[in-house]
């Protein structure tokens, strides 16, 4: 029991430093000491930035965010085996507390308040083998994609190319191995989580042809709450400030590798 007691101590001793340290109000450090642990969100498919493996929470966005969690004191439980709609439609409701990486848009904005961008990503066109010509937006009108159902290039590529059919699937995953089996032309997503997918799912006879020639579908990732949690989102935007450029620089270099730095800034 006296163990227990001291352990206890020491993590809101810790945490106590930490919240100094990084000006936290009283109602942001009251937030903090009520409402542990913060429930986040952790896609199944979409490494390297945010994925499961055997239960565990994996990625890019996910060590970002432990590592944030680390120098505000917070403790967090990771939410899997939702798809990306039923994330937005549990925080919404305030079933999770944060999505952690998320692009800005203003349908979403009504519901949701953001913290600064902390990543952008690059989307890219996927086609199989053979339709390589098919390489810029434009001459993606006329034909079918297949679009992870949500997803900020999916929203943005319906409203803004109206022309360009569109078949809704759960994930990315599900988006490459329908192209792979000629279902549709092509699909669209961000270059670093395709290329993973493709490499690591063994996902043959699909190939990327460029960049997307629109830079609306340049995604700032950010984090996401709850309008009506003002607390955390100002605690996730205290936090971010608190991690340095040689702490990103570095989990970047584990995730893209140096390779792709100019595109997974």
């Amino acid at each position: 029991m006296h163990l227990l007691k001291l352990i206890i101590l020491t993590f809101f001793v810790i945490s106590s430093s930490f919240c100094n340290e990084l000006n936290l109000t009283l109602e942001e450090k009251e937030y903090l000491k009520n409402n542990q642990p913060i429930k986040l969100h952790n896609e199944m498919n979409w490494p390297p930035y945010n994925f499961n493996e055997n239960g565990v929470p994996k990625g890019f966005s996910i060590d970002y965010m432990n590592l944030l969690a680390k120098k505000v004191g917070m403790e967090i439980e990771y939410i899997h085996n939702k798809t990306w709609n039923e994330f937005m439609e549990m925080l919404k409701n305030n079933e999770i507390d944060s999505i952690i990486n998320i692009s800005k848009n203003q349908e979403r904005s009504k519901y949701f308040n953001f913290t600064s961008v902390f990543h952008t990503a690059a989307n890219a066109i996927y086609v199989q083998n053979g339709n390589e010509h098919i390489d810029t937006l434009k001459k993606l009108e006329g034909k079918t994609i297949v679009m992870p159902k949500g997803f900020f290039a999916q929203q943005l590529l319906a409203k803004h190319y109206p022309n360009i059919k569109q078949i809704l699937v759960k994930d990315s995953l599900e988006a490459l191995r329908m192209l792979s089996l000629g279902k549709a032309d092509a699909t669209v997503g961000k270059k670093n989580v395709l290329d993973y997918i493709i490499s690591n799912r063994n996902i043959s006879g699909v190939i990327a042809t460029n960049y997307v020639d629109d830079n609306r579908l340049v995604s700032l990732v950010r984090m996401a709450t709850n309008k009506d949690n003002k607390h955390l989102n100002s605690i996730l935007e205290k936090g971010q400030k608190a991690i340095s450029d040689e702490e990103i620089l570095t989990l970047k270099r584990k995730w893209f590798g140096s390779n792709n730095l100019t595109f997974a800034r």
